[in-house]
C-alpha cells in the first residue's frame, strides 16, 4: 500500500463519520471501562508534577471522555478529525476545548501534553502511516507523558470473516488492504445509515515494535475484557500504556 493510498483510505474512513456521525454519537456515550486501568497512571503523574496534567483525547469523537477526564482532575483537549462529530461534541460541551485535526499533524505544540488519550482511533490508520502519527504522539508529549490506548482486537473469531474477504480480495488482485487490515460497516440503530469505516487488526508484536522504535516505554500492553487480561481469541481490545522514555 502507498502513502497516497493510505491517506485516500483514511479519508475514506474520515467522511464515513461525517455520514454518520449524528447515530453515532447516540450509541457512544460512557467511556469504555478499560480506562479504569488507566488511573493509577494518571494519578501517578500527577502527585510527580504537582499540577492539573493536560489530557488530549485525540479522535475523541463526540467528546464521550469529557466528564472521565475532569473526574481525573486533568484539562481536556479534544482533537478530531471528522468536522461532523465535532459538532456533536460541541452541543454538549464547551466548544473551545475541540480542535478540528489529525493524528498525522497534531494542532497541540511541542511537549504541551501530559497523555495522549486514544480510545479506538489509532486502529483506523492504514500501515503506513502509523510511523508519522505515532511520532506526533511523542512529539506533543511532555517528559515521561503517557500514552493511554485502547484498539480493537481484529483477531476475535467474529470478525474473521471480514479477514477472509480483505485475503481473498488480495488473492485475486482486488484490494489495496493490507493482510490485517478490514472494512468494518457502521449501521444506525435504525439500519438506515451505513458506511464503512478502515480497521487495521494490530498484534501484540506490532504495536512493541511501534513503540519501541518511538522510543516509548511499555508499561502494560496485552488483550482485555473489560478490565480483565484476556487472550487474542476472547479479549474485546488491545489495552497499551506507553511511557515516553
Amino acid at each position: 500500500m502507498t502513502n497516497q493510498q493510505a491517506q485516500d483510505i483514511l479519508n475514506q474512513t474520515v467522511a464515513a463519520y461525517d455520514k454518520v456521525a449524528g447515530d453515532f454519537a447516540t450509541t457512544r456515550v460512557f467511556a469504555w471501562p478499560e480506562a479504569e486501568v488507566f488511573v493509577p497512571y494518571i494519578q501517578s503523574l500527577q502527585q510527580s508534577s504537582g499540577q492539573p496534567l493536560v489530557i488530549a483525547d485525540i479522535g475523541c469523537a463526540n467528546g464521550r471522555m469529557v466528564p472521565w477526564v475532569k473526574k481525573q482532575g486533568g484539562t481536556y483537549v479534544g482533537v478530531e478529525p471528522s468536522a461532523q462529530l465535532l459538532k456533536v461534541a460541541a452541543k454538549n460541551y464547551p466548544p473551545e476545548i475541540f480542535k478540528l485535526g489529525s493524528m498525522l499533524k497534531l494542532p497541540m505544540a511541542d511537549q504541551s501534553v501530559d497523555v495522549c488519550l486514544l480510545n479506538a482511533s489509532l486502529h483506523h490508520l492504514p500501515t503506513p502511516l502509523l510511523s508519522q502519527a505515532t511520532q506526533e504522539l511523542r512529539r506533543v508529549l511532555r517528559p515521561h507523558g503517557y500514552v493511554l490506548m485502547v484498539n480493537w482486537n481484529l483477531w476475535q473469531p467474529r470478525f474473521f470473516k471480514l479477514h477472509l474477504r480483505t485475503w481473498l480480495g488480495k488473492l485475486l488482485g482486488r484490494s489495496d488492504l493490507g493482510w490485517k487490515d478490514v472494512w468494518v460497516e457502521y449501521s444506525s440503530p435504525d439500519k438506515k445509515t451505513r458506511a464503512d469505516r478502515f480497521y487495521h487488526g494490530f498484534t501484540l508484536h506490532e504495536l512493541n515494535q511501534l513503540a519501541a522504535a518511538h522510543k516509548f516505554s511499555i508499561q502494560q500492553q496485552h488483550y482485555v475484557y473489560k478490565t480483565n487480561r484476556a487472550h487474542s481469541w476472547n479479549g474485546r481490545n488491545i489495552l497499551s500504556v506507553w511511557q515516553k522514555t
